[in-house]
């Protein structure tokens, strides 16, 4: 009897061994994947603000100036006319028909035959 009861709690033992060892793996997993995660996200937060200070330096105003004016004869960019400038009123006004991908498609065909 005893020997019976000392052989059933030493399977449940090495079971329970087997599940806590399981346990630990996946845990050791799953922390891995969280700590490739951050290292991702901490790369992409450097690339974005890599390219926020890129696109900074891009918009300059006096770099964009000289842009302008070394390249005017190939893009004759002009100030902008206050004949230019439309008004409220001029933006027609948002149809309530849905429009489908063909009716979208019939109206570029229209547009572009006329």
């Amino acid at each position: 009897m005893i020997r019976t009861i000392s052989i059933v709690l030493s399977t449940i033992m090495i079971i329970e061994a087997g599940i806590v060892y399981r346990m630990k793996y996946s845990a050791e997993q799953g922390y891995d994947q969280l700590a490739k995660l951050q290292n991702a996200i901490n790369q992409e937060t450097e690339t974005i603000s890599v390219l926020r200070a890129e696109w900074s330096r891009l918009n300059q105003p006096q770099r964009l100036q000289k842009l302008v004016q070394r390249h005017y004869d190939a893009i004759k960019l002009d100030q902008i006319s206050v004949s230019q400038i439309g008004s409220i009123e001029e933006i027609p006004m948002r149809t309530t028909e849905k429009l489908t991908i063909n009716k979208l498609i019939e109206r570029s065909l229209d547009d572009t035959a006329k």
